[in-house]
C-alpha cells in the first residue's frame, strides 16, 4: 500500500517538472519570437522613416555632419613698393624676386591713408581719381606675375573707420568693397584687408562689408587682419569667431609697430599664448614690416620658423 503510494507520488511529481520545463522552453522560444518580431518590424519602420525625411529633403545625422572649412593656402609673400612704380620697375622686380626663388609676393594697392596706388576706373567712375591718372593697372601686375607662376596677394588699408559720422562710414564702406572686387576680378590671389581701427564695436559693420564683397563677387578671396589689442580684448574669441565665418583669411599685423624694437615686439607677440592660439587655429597670415635690412629679415624669418609659423607676407609699415 506504501509502495503504491509513492510510486503515485513520483509519476505526479515527474508530470509537474515535464509541464514546468515546457511552460519554460514555450516562453524562452516565444520571447525570442516577440524580440526577432521586434527588431524586423524596428528595422523596417526605421528604413521608411529615412525614405520619408530623404524624400522631404531632409537628412540623416550622418549626412548633417559640419564638414570643416578648408585651410587658407600658406604663402611667403615678398614686398613689392606700388608707390610711384612704373611697369619697367614693377617687371624688374618680380624678374628678380622669381630669379631667386620667391613664389608669391604682397602688393600695396593703397598707401597708409587708404589712397590708391593703381590706375582704377571704379574710383575715376565715382570721382575718387582722376581719370587721366599715370598710375599702373591691375592688368599689367598680373600680366607680369602669372607669366612667373608667382601667387599675388594686395592689401588695402581701409579709410572709413577713421570717419566717426556711421552714415558718411557707410558709403564709404561700400566704395571700398566695390575697390576690392575690382582688384579681385583682375585676378589677384587674395586681397587683404588691413583695418588700424579695428575692434569690437566695427565687427558688424566688417561683416557687411564681406557681404557686399561677396554680393558683387562670390570668388573674392578676401581676408580681415586682426591687431593684436583685438585679441586681448574680452570678447576677443566672439570677435573672431564672427569674422573668420565671413572672410576667407585672416592675417595678424605686426607690421604697425614704431622704433626699432620690431623683433622684440614680434617675439613677445608671437609668445603670447592667446594670440599665439588664433594663430595655429587658423592659419593665421602674419603681416611683417618691410625693412632693407638683410640681418633683420634673415632673423624674421628665423623667429617664424621657430615659431612654427610658414605663412606670412611682407607689408609696409
Amino acid at each position: 500500500m506504501n509502495m503504491r503510494s509513492s510510486s503515485g507520488y513520483y509519476r505526479r511529481s515527474n508530470r509537474r517538472r515535464r509541464r514546468l520545463r515546457n511552460i519554460i522552453i514555450i516562453s524562452a522560444v516565444s520571447l525570442v519570437v516577440l524580440l526577432v518580431a521586434f527588431l524586423v518590424v524596428g528595422n523596417i519602420l526605421k528604413k521608411k522613416t529615412q525614405g520619408d525625411n530623404n524624400a522631404n529633403g531632409e537628412t540623416s545625422a550622418s549626412d548633417n555632419a559640419v564638414t570643416p572649412a578648408p585651410t587658407p593656402q600658406s604663402i611667403n609673400g615678398y614686398f613689392i613698393d606700388l608707390t610711384g612704380a612704373s611697369s619697367t620697375q614693377l617687371s624688374n622686380q618680380i624678374s628678380t624676386l622669381s630669379a631667386n626663388g620667391v613664389t608669391a609676393v604682397s602688393l600695396n594697392l593703397t598707401d597708409n591713408n587708404g589712397e590708391l596706388l593703381y590706375n582704377s576706373k571704379t574710383a575715376q567712375n565715382l570721382g575718387y581719381q582722376a581719370t587721366s591718372s599715370s598710375l599702373i593697372s591691375l592688368s599689367s601686375i598680373i600680366t607680369r606675375t602669372e607669366s612667373r607662376g608667382i601667387y599675388t596677394s594686395a592689401y588695402i588699408t581701409l579709410n572709413s573707420f577713421k570717419e566717426t559720422d556711421a552714415k558718411i562710414r557707410s558709403v564709404k564702406l561700400a566704395y571700398e568693397a566695390s575697390i576690392v572686387c575690382e582688384i579681385a576680378e583682375a585676378g589677384f590671389n587674395d586681397i587683404v584687408v588691413r583695418c588700424p581701427e579695428i575692434s569690437s564695436e566695427y565687427i558688424d559693420e566688417l561683416i557687411g562689408f564681406a557681404k557686399n564683397v561677396k554680393n558683387i563677387n562670390s570668388t573674392a578671396k578676401i581676408g580681415i587682419t586682426f591687431t593684436t589689442s583685438l585679441l586681448e580684448t574680452e570678447d576677443a574669441a566672439l570677435s573672431v569667431d564672427k569674422l573668420v565665418a565671413a572672410f576667407d583669411l585672416t592675417a595678424l599685423d605686426l607690421a604697425s609697430v614704431e622704433g626699432n624694437d620690431t623683433l622684440v615686439y614680434i617675439e613677445e607677440s608671437l609668445s603670447n599664448s592667446n594670440i599665439r592660439y588664433y594663430i595655429l587655429r587658423f592659419n593665421t597670415r602674419i603681416l611683417l614690416p618691410y625693412t632693407e635690412d638683410e640681418d633683420t629679415k634673415t632673423q624674421l624669418e628665423a623667429l617664424l620658423a621657430s615659431n612654427s609659423i610658414n605663412n606670412w607676407q611682407i607689408v609696409k609699415k
